[in-house]
């Protein structure tokens, strides 16, 4: 069970579609994708997504501090991603 290229291409392809969220980025990170925005030296985390179990994902939101904040949402992938818009899109703004 591990993040597969396509799950990260699934992500980016939500927010290519969505339209407004083309400042934000996806990048692997062990069994999660993490959604961020800026570039490698400047990187501002909105959100996680994690591989919990076979077809199942939880959300999680970046917190000011730094630390991630589990949110009680789990599902699919695409079930997330469009909780996460719909519900959180402040934590996708630019920074």
């Amino acid at each position: 069970m591990s993040v597969e290229p396509e799950d990260l291409e699934t992500v980016s392809d939500h927010f290519r579609r969505k339209g407004g969220l083309d400042h934000l980025r996806v990048r692997k990170w062990g069994k999660s994708i993490v959604i961020y925005s800026g570039d490698d030296s400047t990187r501002d985390n909105h959100a996680r997504v994690t591989l919990i179990g076979p077809d199942t994902w939880g959300l999680s939101l970046a917190h000011h501090t730094g630390r991630w904040e589990r949110t009680p949402f789990v599902g699919e992938l695409d079930e997330l991603l469009d909780t996460l818009t719909s519900n959180f899109g402040a934590f996708l703004e630019k920074g």
